[in-house]
């Protein structure tokens, strides 16, 4: 079964450790005109697709491996909005060269390689409208200057008080280390009041 390809944008911000994080999919968003039709993902097609060894590329090429799944490098998690990934970009030239085009903006699109197992069309539409029921596997994503779905991002991570605030009220609800967590959230909530980055 052969890969298919496709495109979606991202935003950037800015942070010290080459960290990036965003949508690579996005359920439910109608992509660009692919030729003579466009595309829906539905938001149950991930539900049993293997991720377990997906590349984070530079614009589809195999040369250009910014992480990996399987190596825990890359994390993949499906939400109710979609494919949300954080990558930690490693210290080599094309590592520092991404983040550093992410971080100013110049790089704001996602792409991802999937094989389709399940689709539907609506032709009463023009143009046609497939969409993506379920997906066997994901492959890779990659990091590109032109997406077909426009509704994707990419983003150099960055922690917020929001985020550490957030963080706090996430884990405070949970049982197991929450009380752990929370301490931790609180040191680093402490420590950007004091002007110490994390």
């Amino acid at each position: 079964m052969a890969d298919e390809i496709r495109f979606v944008s991202l935003d950037a911000a800015g942070t010290e450790d080459m960290t990036l994080t965003g949508y690579a999919i996005r359920y439910g968003s109608e992509s660009e005109l692919l030729g003579d039709f466009k595309e829906v993902i539905s938001n149950r097609a991930l539900d049993d697709a293997n991720m377990d060894d997906c590349y984070l590329l530079f614009n589809h090429n195999t040369d250009n491996v910014l992480a990996n799944s399987k190596a825990g490098t890359l994390s993949l998690t499906s939400t109710a909005e979609g494919l949300y990934f954080r990558a930690e970009l490693p210290d080599t030239t094309l590592g520092r060269d991404t983040f550093a085009l992410v971080k100013r903006g110049d790089l704001k699109a996602m792409s991802f390689a999937m094989q389709v197992e399940k689709d539907s069309w609506d032709v009463r539409q023009e143009p046609p409208v497939r969409t993506v029921e379920r997906i066997s596997r994901v492959r890779e994503i990659s990091i590109v200057p032109f997406p077909a779905y426009s509704s994707t991002n990419v983003e150099a991570a960055k922690r917020s008080l929001d985020d550490i605030r957030e963080c706090i009220s996430c884990v405070t609800g949970k049982k197991d280390r929450s009380a752990e967590l929370a301490k931790e959230a609180e040191s680093i909530l402490n420590n950007i009041k004091k002007g110490n980055t994390p």
